[in-house]
């Protein structure tokens, strides 16, 4: 992720991690590669907006193209339009 699209206090908080920065969201990111390699992060369906909230359907896939799990980002964006805040919600 390109440090001109995320705040630097950006922070980003799933059932397995609570990141903040992009230093921080880099590491999780790899950490989650190391323990569910293969899996790949797909966004699944329309991007659904309201003000600065967008909602993000996805799917982390396995190489044969099953889901292995399915969930819901809801990203906030900074006034200046980059990524503040995002909240992944698995099985929604």
């Amino acid at each position: 992720m390109s440090r001109s699209r995320w705040d630097r206090s950006g922070a980003f908080r799933d059932a397995h991690g609570d990141v903040y920065g992009l230093d921080e969201l880099v590491s999780h990111i790899a950490a989650t590669q190391r323990f569910m390699p293969g899996l790949a992060l797909e966004a699944r369906g329309p991007l659904r907006r309201a003000h600065e909230v967008v909602l993000v359907d996805w799917a982390a896939v396995r190489p044969g193209g099953e889901a292995a799990m399915a969930g819901t980002n809801v990203v906030r964006f900074a006034p200046d339009g980059r990524i503040a805040d995002v909240v992944g919600v698995a099985g929604v």
